[in-house]
């Protein structure tokens, strides 16, 4: 299992210095600047095991921004740095120390082959970089990006671009997964936060795509597919976030008289303290009423390795649990927006952390991630895993919110969060590129957190 700062992300140049801190147009942004948002977002795809050398405009010794990768046991070091030169000049380059051991080669090799993939390179190169110098670092694994150069007009538009910033970031942060090539157990899996179109089918227009164009995206979106499909890697499954997200299987009593099997997702928003959709525990379906009667509740749950305990819990009064504008012993209900439920499991507490609750909106640069068991019915339920995608909200009102992500029957009761910060929760498949969940909104936290979820 990977810890907290197994991969150390250096943002180049900061407060005083003379070099790196001012823009080689003589017009903002400044090179300090790009640097910090650049590696902000490897660090957000990376999950909690980066660790930013740096959060703000402070100045932090190279000598110590190096020792820091060895007081923390990491296993990569990247420094990230914007360029500047020569007119025309432009591409991504990286950067090893002369004296680097083979396994910083390896990991410019593995980050400049996603580079690659993104926009222009210049290739791979050996200095004699402080930030780099293994007497400091320890020896492990290093390297520095130089992104682009803020000095020709494509590499600045790409440096300063929430686009170009997600493509460097996603290939950036790949590179260091391809490296270590254990999938980050304690982080996000897959590139949540890179474009969905990465695990949505692609829409081709052959009129006017090359064959060989073709190929290459239909091959590349069946390989995301493919990873997508296989889940979380086990080792993910104890930690937080995977492990705080739960496989639901619901036995629910139809108004028909007749009983039947359903599977869901939930989520700890505390100790022993679960939040998913009202309609997995009361649901109208075709003219029928299905009311949960008993819910196993299984936190982290691997078809392979699961070894996190489970429990089964009775529904004794449903009401007691679904908000009451999803659905109230009066009949009325069933409004979307409010399609919620809390589901108090004692003696089955969280192992290792539990979500938060919305505090503030997203901005529309900040990605979001639903993480849950959804079911291909064309496999035995019981053998899939947790599967997760990501991607950006393509609206959100305080009802609703709609997103490109991949998902599947199953994953409703999935939370939709930004960095452990829940600001949805997932209740519908509307197709490949309109997903729905429920927007949190402080009325509703409220609800939440005034309901106790007692059965």
């Amino acid at each position: 299992m990977q810890h907290r700062g197994a991969v150390i992300i250096d943002p180049g140049h900061v407060g005083k210095q003379r070099y790196g801190g001012s823009s080689p147009l003589g017009v903002e942004p400044v090179e300090k600047q790009v640097n910090l948002d650049l590696a902000r977002r490897v660090a957000a795809r990376l999950g909690d095991v980066a660790q930013l050398t740096r959060s703000s405009d402070i100045n932090v010794p190279l000598r110590e921004r190096a020792q820091l990768a060895g007081r923390a046991g990491a296993k990569v070091l990247v420094s990230i740095h914007a360029n500047s030169g020569e007119p025309g000049a432009r591409g991504s380059e990286v950067w090893v120390h002369d004296a680097q051991e083979p396994r910083s080669v390896e990991l410019a090799q593995a980050i400049h082959g996603q580079l690659e993939r993104v926009g222009p390179t210049r290739g791979i190169y050996r200095g004699p970089i402080g930030v780099l110098d293994p007497r400091d670092t320890g020896g492990v694994a290093a390297c520095l990006v130089e992104a682009d150069y803020l000095s020709d007009p494509q590499g600045r538009e790409r440096l300063t671009s929430a686009r170009g910033l997600d493509q460097l970031a996603d290939a950036i942060a790949s590179g260091v997964r391809g490296y270590l090539d254990t999938g980050l157990d304690a982080g996000p899996y897959g590139a949540p936060w890179a474009v969905a179109q990465g695990i949505i089918e692609p829409e081709i227009d052959y009129a006017s795509t090359s064959l060989a164009e073709s190929n290459r995206l239909w091959t590349e979106w069946l390989a995301r597919y493919g990873r997508w499909y296989k889940g979380v890697p086990d080792g993910a499954l104890r930690s937080f976030p995977h492990a705080a997200i739960c496989q639901l299987r619901m036995t629910m009593s139809g108004s028909n008289g007749n009983s039947n099997s359903f599977w869901g997702t939930g989520f700890y928003i505390g100790n022993d303290k679960l939040l998913t959709v009202g309609h997995n525990l009361r649901e109208r379906d075709h003219g029928v009423t299905w009311t949960a009667t008993e819910i196993i509740v299984e936190p982290g749950y691997s078809p392979r390795v699961s070894t996190l305990p489970t429990r089964s819990f009775k529904i004794n009064d449903v009401y007691r649990h679904v908000h009451p504008r999803w659905s109230s012993a009066s009949g009325s209900g069933y409004e979307p927006g409010y399609d919620l439920a809390v589901l108090r499991v004692a003696g089955l507490g969280a192992t290792a952390g539990t979500f938060s609750l919305a505090n503030r909106s997203l901005g529309g640069d900040e990605g979001i991630v639903v993480a849950g068991y959804g079911k291909n019915r064309e496999q035995p339920f019981e053998e899939q895993p947790q599967r997760m995608d990501g991607a950006a909200l393509s609206r959100a009102d305080h009802l609703t919110m709609d997103y490109p992500i991949q998902t599947l029957g199953g994953h409703s009761g999935s939370p939709v969060f930004h960095d452990g910060m829940v600001v949805g929760v997932h209740r519908s498949t509307g197709g490949s590129t309109r997903n729905t969940a429920v927007t949190l909104t402080p009325e509703k936290i409220d609800w939440i957190n005034g309901n106790s979820g007692n059965p």
